[in-house]
């Protein structure tokens, strides 16, 4: 995979933040400018715009009541979370390079490697030789904000796979010590997990999303930690390594922090840098309140797009990966 030497300085991120200005001008500049509906006479276009209103009245008092109910629930949202209508596509908009990753079931395959040196690959019938079950009802929390709701997958879990026996084999027949597990992605991406929460019940590595595989804009088979936030999820990952120590992954490297756990609201770390990621994150809930929920969902991907143009411009992490297509900004 090579090493990692993430470098983004404040210079790179101001060009990040002005990328994302000017992108969210444009979107306002668009909602201002657009065309308007001509009736055929002053009378039509006052009737229909009485119409619009109504129909803008009683969509606001359904929301309204929507967000009513979920504050009267006692198992709620976590703090500083809002509630996405769907599990949001929210990444750098960066994709592995061709032939970094196989999507296809019968080629993709899981390096897991242990700290003395054993490793093996476990293909997709090894995993779900495993056991495959359903996990239905689980939130996905965003370190940005938001919270996507009620999803269903299809997955194993991760104590099944780390305690395979073809590790343990290679290992001598005895299972490997470890303290963090290290993700490994096919654009070079790099994320630890504490043991504790990776050997949680509730983690799984997810091989279907309603239904179907999880698809590429989803990263493919993925590890799935319902107690942490959705960084510490790698999209695309190829390898798992059980490591002895800490070393902190593309996101640590900014300023997230180590563990990131939900219920502790351990978003950032602590300095300066959590300050200044708390209001880069919490910047895109204006626009949320300004133009609703699909104008958030664009400035967040919009910003996630910026940021990757920073790292392609300051960074050695994602030089094996291309920019994907527009098709980026949809939820």
């Amino acid at each position: 995979m090579g090493e990692d030497t993430t470098e983004i300085t404040m210079e790179s991120m101001a060009y990040y933040w002005a990328a994302v200005g000017a992108l969210v001008a444009a979107v306002h500049g668009w909602r201002r400018l657009r065309p308007r509906p001509i009736g055929a006479d002053t009378g039509a276009l006052t009737s229909q715009r009485s119409v619009q209103r109504a129909i803008a009245k009683k969509e606001r008092a359904r929301a309204a009541a929507v967000r009513g109910a979920t504050r009267g629930q006692s198992a709620g949202l976590p703090d500083g979370q809002t509630a996405a209508k769907k599990w949001i596509v929210l990444d750098l908009g960066l994709r592995p390079a061709p032939g970094a990753y196989a999507l296809d079931p019968t080629d993709w395959s899981l390096a897991v490697r242990a700290p003395g040196g054993a490793s093996v690959e476990l293909k997709m019938r090894d995993i779900e030789a495993l056991g495959v079950r359903r996990y239905e009802g689980h939130a996905w929390h965003c370190v940005t904000g938001w919270t996507a709701l009620g999803l269903t997958f299809d997955g194993v879990p991760l104590t099944s796979v780390l305690a395979h026996p073809k590790l343990s084999a290679a290992n001598g027949g005895t299972a490997p010590e470890w303290d963090w597990l290290v993700q490994r992605a096919a654009d070079g991406y790099t994320v630890p997990v504490a043991r504790e929460d990776a050997m949680a019940a509730d983690a799984f590595l997810a091989l279907a999303f309603d239904g179907q595989p999880v698809p590429m804009e989803h990263g493919g088979p993925r590890l799935v930690f319902p107690a942490l936030y959705g960084w510490k999820s790698a999209k695309w990952v190829v390898e798992l390594e059980l490591a002895l120590r800490y070393e902190p992954g593309f996101w640590e490297r900014l300023g997230c922090h180590p563990r990131g756990r939900v219920a502790r609201n351990e978003r950032f770390r602590e300095g300066w840098s959590a300050a200044v990621w708390a209001w880069l994150a919490a910047a895109p809930g204006v626009y949320r309140r300004l133009g609703g929920h699909d104008v958030w969902v664009f400035v967040m991907q919009a910003g996630g797009n910026a940021l990757g143009a920073v790292v392609r411009r300051f960074s050695t992490l994602h030089v094996a990966a291309a920019p994907r297509s527009a098709s980026r900004f949809r939820a």
